[in-house]
């Protein structure tokens, strides 16, 4: 097994990097899309444009955004702050006519801006000033921040939810917060919180208006399944009062229950749900595709699951024939599992998705399951588990979920091609 420490010694997150076209699915113009009437001008160079602009084609939300392309000449004149003025002035204009004017616009820049210093703040203030009917913010898409405390996903995060206006009417709701896609409504975390006497729950895909996204700021407490959003729910505990509870996803039976014990004694011990259903279902499903897939390889990637080396060791253990995780550096909480398979599983490959070198030579593994589309991509698998960014996954029901996919993946080939394009991925 290669060493992933050691193997990233010449190849780190402050050098070149590869992406391949069926990583992502989350960039920033689509995050800023899930505060309702909010739209977005993006100012880039052309190139980082293209990308953006064909992305939102395909995931339908290419008349949410427009574009303020800039050349090396405004960059030198030093007409680039005026020119983002007047795009807003002249953008702003048109939506009115349409009867499309939003309640929210986003401008969103790129790494140009870290390399001149703009001062985005200052220019949110002085939009504010100038269009005052209308709330202004800045997204940043900036990669080379991707090693950093801040990197463009933990930001846009902090940047969605600063919107909220503070309150004192709070009511019995709750909101779940770190994830995009909204939950699978089957997941028996929705048990789990009506039980709790949370008559609302919320999720910020589930607002159409502004207004309606406001009544986060009402709920009495924010559960947090995903650490990108930790400083979100920091900042909102802060700014808005609104306490919350750590439940990352995890992908381990005893986890998962500690999880929801975790989230009992901090209720008072209030939680009566019986998970014996959930429990005997996922048994069922892992004795049957252990039963019918045997041997056959399984490869995976980060993009997929929160935790890949988590998910990695629960196959393992339950002796599943994992061969690949494409995955970067471990987050804090999936450090152990890690190690785990370092020292246990001598034969799992870990492998950096990001090394320019899979761009030019991957290794194919046709005849495997893949859990991501970008394990997908860099095997070429005939089985994949079009799976991107968890899709709503969580608990008992996401484990019992994806084991299911994992199945009807080995039982009947896919497209990948098509797998990507359905995730809204540029190929």
């Amino acid at each position: 097994m290669a060493n992933l420490c050691e193997f990233g010694k010449c190849f780190n997150l402050n050098t070149l990097r590869y992406g391949s076209p069926a990583h992502g699915g989350w960039g920033i113009v689509r995050m800023g899309h899930l505060v309702p009437q909010c739209y977005e001008l993006f100012v880039c160079p052309f190139a980082c444009g293209r990308h953006g602009a064909l992305s939102s084609i395909l995931q339908g939300r290419k008349d949410r955004v427009s574009y303020l392309y800039i050349d090396e000449a405004d960059i030198i004149s030093g007409s680039y702050e005026d020119l983002i003025f007047e795009a807003c002035e002249e953008l702003l204009e048109v939506l009115r006519e349409r009867e499309k004017y939003p309640k929210v616009l986003m401008v969103v820049t790129s790494c140009i801006d870290d390399l001149m210093g703009t001062d985005c703040d200052k220019l949110e203030e002085e939009l504010e000033k100038r269009f005052s009917d209308v709330k202004f913010i800045f997204g940043h898409m900036n990669p080379i921040t991707l090693d950093k405390k801040t990197p463009p996903g933990i930001t846009m995060q902090n940047k969605i939810y600063s919107l909220l206006n503070k309150t004192d009417l709070f009511d019995e709701g709750v909101n779940i917060i770190g994830n995009l896609t909204p939950l699978v409504t089957e997941n028996e975390l929705f048990g789990v919180l009506k039980s709790l006497g949370f008559d609302t729950i919320r999720h910020i895909s589930n607002f159409k208006t502004f207004d309606g996204f406001q009544n986060m700021a009402k709920s009495k407490l924010n559960v947090l399944i995903s650490p990108k959003a930790k400083m979100a729910c920091e900042l909102m505990e802060k700014n808005l009062k609104i306490p919350y509870i750590e439940l990352y996803n995890s992908y381990n039976p005893e986890n998962i229950l500690q999880n929801y014990e975790k989230f009992s004694d901090y209720m008072g011990n209030r939680l009566k749900f019986d998970f014996e259903i959930e429990i005997n279902n996922l048994d069922k499903t892992i004795r049957e595709l252990k039963n019918i897939l045997k041997d056959f390889p399984i490869v995976l990637d980060e993009e997929a699951v929160l935790f890949p080396y988590e998910f990695s060791d629960f196959l393992l253990q339950n002796g599943f024939n994992v061969k690949k995780i494409f995955a970067t550096s471990p987050k804090l909480t999936d450090i152990d599992y890690f190690n785990n398979i370092k020292k246990r599983y001598k034969d799992v490959e870990l492998i950096i998705p990001y090394n320019p070198k899979q761009r030019f030579a991957p290794e194919k593994l046709e005849e495997c399951v893949s859990i991501g589309l970008e394990s997908g991509y860099l095997t070429s698998s005939f089985h994949n588990v079009g799976l991107c960014g968890e899709d709503g996954l969580y608990g008992f029901f996401g484990l019992n979920y994806i084991l299911e996919k994992i199945l009807d993946s080995y039982k009947n080939k896919t497209d990948l091609k098509e797998n990507i394009e359905r995730a809204g991925l540029v190929v």
